[in-house]
């Protein structure tokens, strides 16, 4: 039996409020709270956690960003000069100083120093619903509901087509993405734009939550499927599903995946 060594799980237990127990251990200092609306939250649903340079934690909401400094919640919904940022939040990630936020209405970036917000032109692009980010090297890979798009020095290009991109992950120049209700599907970094895209694992029914390298394996978290843990050749391992017994799951919906470190 395949066993999980140090791994946690995080599942879908009909609660609300924050769900990433790996930021918790570091954020609370070894002691979880439950924060909801009643705390300061805009919305119960919370989708991913960064923390900045400046001790501050990032919280995206169906309701809006969040800022957490310790003390109080304050939700992000426009800058000093008007300009907006869309409530529902997907995704975020920091590179520097920026804030880079993906709303179900275009890509936004918030400068962590002056706190201004600016739209980001995607050119015909523009208001695509963005599910995720994700830095590689000088490029900013962008998951959308009209595929893959990518930015490098200022130019917006279109990667990917049919497909609604969800997660997307790089191994060892491998793109990994996961597009909703078809599956996993890969592509060298260096084809992007250039080949189709090759099915790993999946059918209509499959909607991939997370794609997680830890170490030398790959974990697919899904809804409603369970848990996949591949290896670098992309090769299944194992499959963790709902069951009675020891190596089984309480349900087989996994949201996301995370090492704890001791």
């Amino acid at each position: 039996m395949f066993r999980l060594v140090k791994i946690l799980i995080i599942f879908i237990l009909h609660i609300s409020g924050i769900t990433q127990a790996a930021s918790l251990k570091d954020l609370f200092s070894n002691k979880i709270d439950h924060f909801t609306i009643e705390d300061g939250l805009p919305e119960n649903s919370v989708r991913c956690i960064e923390k900045d340079d400046y001790g501050n934690y990032w919280i995206c909401t169906k309701g809006g960003l969040v800022r957490y400094d310790g003390y109080d919640f304050e939700t992000i919904t426009e800058d000093r000069l008007g300009n907006k940022l869309h409530r529902a939040i997907r995704d975020i990630k920091i590179k520097g100083d920026i804030l880079y936020v993906a709303t179900e209405d275009n890509l936004f970036t918030l400068n962590l120093l002056s706190g201004l917000i600016e739209k980001v032109l995607l050119g015909p692009y523009d208001n695509v619903y963005v599910y995720k980010i994700y830095f590689m090297d000088d490029e900013i890979l962008i998951g959308t509901d009209i595929g893959l798009l990518t930015i490098k020095n200022g130019k917006v290009t279109s990667k990917i087509t049919h497909h609604k991109i969800r997660e997307l992950l790089v191994v060892n120049g491998v793109l990994l993405f996961s597009s909703i209700n078809k599956g996993l599907y890969k592509l060298p970094v260096k084809d992007l734009g250039r080949s189709m895209p090759v099915k790993v694992l999946g059918d209509k029914n499959s909607y991939i939550l997370q794609i997680k390298r830890i170490d030398n394996k790959i974990y697919l978290s899904t809804y409603g499927a369970g848990l996949y843990v591949l290896g670098l050749d992309f090769q299944i391992l194992a499959h963790l599903i709902e069951c009675q017994g020891v190596g089984c799951l309480p349900t087989n919906i996994a949201t996301s995946v995370d090492m704890i470190n001791d």
